[in-house]
């Protein structure tokens, strides 16, 4: 029992530093824009069209990357660590350019959003009362995958957590520039 509840706590404290995957379709005639991510998360490229195209760095960046140049139905993975600005294109297709923009992780964010959820563990419907509005709410799993973003506006929130199997989630609740987590166990 001991080795267990070791186990549980280690992952816990795993799942609680994980970082978040954001995938970019990347097709003829992409300009995804700027994305901001915090360091150590993970951008997924994944080609939605039929044909072959890179995700290679440009002039300027942070950090150097190079997919080669891949077929159809491919995608490809890095994780950003360097902060900074990473302007890539496809060497296919110049035209399809995009920026990674990595931020420092802030930790001192989540100490400023006062809020109450209810009920933990969850059967069906997880309450989260705010004294400021909530801007989102988003649900991961205990590996770190990003399960639902759902815009809120409103003090209050209901979410309806039934259709995932039970087990460990968090919950990231934002609003404005302030973010909290918390853990739940739906049942």
């Amino acid at each position: 029992m001991k080795k267990f509840t070791l186990a549980f706590f280690l992952l816990s404290a795993f799942a609680l530093t994980a970082q978040t995957t954001h995938n970019i379709n990347w097709f003829v005639g992409a300009t995804p824009g700027t994305l901001a991510i915090e360091q150590g998360d993970t951008v997924n490229w994944i080609w939605t069209d039929a044909a072959p195209h890179s995700v290679t760095s440009d002039a300027g960046a942070t950090d150097t990357f190079d997919s080669t140049i891949l077929p159809a139905g491919s995608d490809y993975s890095r994780v950003f660590n360097d902060v900074g600005t990473n302007p890539y294109l496809c060497l296919v297709h110049p035209s399809m350019v995009g920026t990674i923009e990595v931020n420092v992780l802030s930790v001192d964010e989540n100490e400023t959003l006062a809020f109450s959820f209810y009920p933990n563990p969850v059967i069906d419907y997880l309450n989260i009362d705010s004294v400021e509005v909530i801007d989102t709410i988003q649900l991961y799993d205990i590996s770190g995958k990003l399960l639902m973003d759902a815009p809120i506006n409103n003090k209050k929130a209901t979410v309806y957590l039934g259709v995932f199997k039970s087990g460990v989630y968090f919950v990231t609740v934002q609003s404005g520039d302030s973010k909290r987590s918390l853990r739940v166990i739906l049942e």
